[in-house]
């Protein structure tokens, strides 16, 4: 329960316990068992967002540990920490690699949710929006960059 710092909750009875810690509580008492591989659902959905980064700290810890992590979410919030993905859309295999490539995925706001400021760059991406001034010139019908106006 310390890798969670779950201490101070050990003396309290589980009716009182936010669905967060009782979230985090039941993955300290799947890791007290010592799996080899544990699958998690959604596993940060009820969690504010400090207990959202130990959780997702806790997880990657788990690679040193040797412990392989099946992680299953809709929120790329929670993509960080591991090493590959594997991304669906509509039951088939959209993308699976390394975390980083997803991001580069064209449509990718259109199969999983991005945080705002991913879904804005995916958004100007797709759109042509130039990506530098000297193209924003050139667009607009401006002068090419260093000559006079």
């Amino acid at each position: 329960m310390s890798s969670f710092s779950l201490d101070r909750l050990g003396n309290t009875h589980p009716a009182f316990l936010s669905p967060g810690q009782k979230q985090t509580v039941a993955l300290a008492g799947i890791l007290a068992m010592s799996p080899g591989c544990i699958i998690i659902d959604e596993g940060t959905s009820f969690l504010d967002c400090a207990e959202r980064s130990r959780f997702l700290m806790s997880l990657a810890a788990l690679k040193e540990k040797g412990i392989s992590v099946i992680y299953i979410t809709h929120s790329l919030h929670d993509y960080g920490c591991f090493d590959n993905c594997v991304c669906l859309d509509g039951g088939k295999i959209a993308y699976s690699g390394p975390v980083s490539g997803l991001l580069a995925l064209e449509g990718i706001g259109d199969i999983i949710e991005l945080p705002p400021a991913l879904a804005l760059a995916a958004a100007l991406k797709e759109s042509k929006v130039p990506e530098g001034v000297n193209q924003m010139i050139r667009a607009l019908g401006g002068p090419e960059p260093g000559g006079r106006v």
